[in-house]
């Protein structure tokens, strides 16, 4: 599962581990502890992960295509955390699969039943960064 074969696994690692994922002024995404809330550090810890700027999960990580606005996606590698990309990857398909069936009644709702979900789905994923 998401939560146990992949966050878990993540966050049990040395913090040296994760620290190296480190998200920075030009990589948004990546590994953070330094959380505030009300101006105070928290307890929390986190790692932003994106849909590629290629759309593409079979290129690497840092190819210069999966740049976006935020960066480009941080992992550990497979001997330090095996399968927990593989795990991302399947809950992000997953989470986009919903994302576009929600999407698709939406566009049925308000277009009145004609059948142009397709189009509303393309044009999301174009035109919308941060559609899955």
């Amino acid at each position: 599962s998401f939560q146990n074969d992949g966050m878990g696994n993540f966050f049990a690692l040395p913090y040296d581990t994760k620290v190296k994922l480190k998200r920075n002024a030009k990589n948004a995404r990546g590994y953070f502890d330094d959380e505030l809330t009300k101006r105070k550090r928290d307890w929390k810890e986190a790692l932003d992960v994106g849909v590629p700027g290629s759309r593409d999960w079979d290129l690497t990580d840092f190819d210069e295509n999966n740049a976006c606005l935020d960066g480009y996606n941080q992992f550990p590698s497979a001997d330090e955390c095996p399968n927990f990309r593989d795990v991302v990857v399947r809950y992000f398909d997953e989470c986009a699969k919903l994302s576009n069936r929600l999407a698709i009644l939406m566009a049925l709702a308000l277009s009145g039943g004609k059948n142009e979900e397709e189009m509303f789905l393309q044009r999301m994923k174009e035109e919308h960064t941060s559609y899955l």
